[in-house]
């Protein structure tokens, strides 16, 4: 037997329940779409965001190392010492500046060109000596500067006067010459300064 109708249901009720679901607008669909699609792509967004930041960690991770200390050439000293010179102390300008380091001794070897006013003499000098860190200009410069060879362009013997004016005066005009300036070490306490050959390495 077919039933028509739900019997004990008051009419009200059963339209309600046999009516159809109603359908979500266009507008409401469009929305929640839209929704999702910014969403994934905030999630995409962020996921870049980190990807992008791991690889610079990466990348920068050998130089975060190599910041605590650091390996100076030569030429690099070279540079800085140049900028000392020429420089004149008691009538005796002092110029053409090369600066050399010598591993095996540990020591850095400076020498130029001397050219005293009041006799018209000339010639060459070397001087050696050890390199000092000075952590509040954060910089390295010549310590302990000695003698190593003084003589004339042609040859000549050098008037005994000044052969001991020279030998007395010139380690103390070069002395605390600026070989590296450091800026961005401002108050570092140094470790170890080795000089090595044709290198210097500096170690926080």
């Amino acid at each position: 037997m077919r039933v028509n109708s739900v019997v004990g249901i008051p009419a009200g009720l059963k339209a309600w329940l046999l009516s159809p679901l109603p359908r979500r607008s266009r507008a409401a669909v469009r929305a929640t779409s839209e929704e999702a699609a910014m969403s994934q792509r905030r999630r995409r967004s962020w996921a870049l965001g980190l990807c992008c930041a791991l690889c610079c960690v990466v990348a920068l991770w050998p130089s975060l190392g190599a910041a605590q200390g650091l390996h100076l050439s030569r030429a690099t000293l070279q540079a800085q010492v140049e900028k000392a010179f020429p420089k004149t102390r008691s009538g005796v300008e002092l110029s053409e500046p090369e600066l050399r380091l010598e591993g095996e001794r540990e020591v850095a070897v400076l020498c130029g060109r001397w050219a005293h006013a009041s006799s018209r003499l000339a010639g060459a000098f070397c001087a050696e000596s050890r390199l000092r860190w000075n952590k509040e200009p954060a910089n390295v410069t010549l310590d302990g500067v000695q003698m190593r060879s003084l003589s004339l362009g042609d040859g000549r013997q050098l008037p005994q006067a000044l052969l001991q004016a020279l030998n007395l005066g010139l380690p103390r005009w070069v002395d605390g010459t600026v070989v590296y300036t450091a800026p961005g070490f401002v108050g570092w306490a140094v470790k170890d300064l080795k000089v090595q050959q044709d290198r210097l390495r500096i170690e926080f």
